[in-house]
């Protein structure tokens, strides 16, 4: 099987080499180079609403993933009411993905 990484954050170099070691040694074959995919940015208009779709490199990925960002001023005051909304909502999603619909292990809020 394919494997595919995106380590996010703030990792420091030991963290990332040891995390490179252990997927160094997880069984994936090497994608075909024109299933390759390559990183693109996409500049989406303005307004409420953008939604882009892409298919997995392999067409037998039966897994899927949603990946919703919400994007505000640097406000303090809008920076406050995302956490507080975050922090509203966070269990009842974990619950109801987690836990009732038991999806998988990167629920996150």
């Amino acid at each position: 099987f394919y494997g595919q990484a995106l380590l996010h954050g703030n990792l420091a170099s030991a963290e990332i080499d040891r995390i490179q070691a252990l997927l160094d040694r997880m069984p994936f074959q090497s994608l075909p180079q024109k299933a390759l995919t390559r990183v693109r940015l996409a500049d989406l208009p303005a307004g409420p609403d953008s939604v882009i779709v892409a298919d997995a490199p392999n067409p037998n990925e039966a897994n899927n993933a949603l990946w919703v960002l919400f994007f505000t001023d640097s406000s303090q005051e809008a920076v406050l009411t995302c956490q507080l909304l975050q922090s509203i909502l966070q269990d009842y999603f974990f619950d109801e993905l987690r836990t009732r619909q038991q999806l998988g292990y990167i629920v996150v809020s």
